[in-house]
């Protein structure tokens, strides 16, 4: 599942923002029930609960959703810094 999700969602990120950045990528699932994702440069890492998740099959693919935005990450995500305001720090995910 995950590697078809990654797959996407690297084709569509490579068409539209360019090469990807990074010399290596990789997907990592580990033990435990959570279904959280976490993404770093070269890495995206979920715990197995992740995989197990099944989308409706006429409603949103959270899954693919998820994995989408942890790619997505790859390319814009890591090189965005705050801006400091008046000794305020503001950084927007949206």
């Amino acid at each position: 599942m995950a590697y078809y999700q990654w797959s996407c969602c690297w084709r569509y990120c490579d068409q539209e923002f360019g090469s990807y950045p990074y010399s290596h990528f990789r997907v990592l699932e580990h033990p435990g029930p959570g279904r959280a994702m976490h993404a770093e440069a070269m890495t995206i890492d979920y715990q197995e609960g992740y995989s197990l998740m099944n989308p409706k099959p006429d409603g949103l693919d959270l899954p693919h959703h998820i994995m989408a935005h942890e790619v997505a990450y790859q390319w814009w995500g890591f090189s965005l810094h705050p801006l400091r305001l008046k000794e305020q720090v503001y950084l927007s995910k949206a």
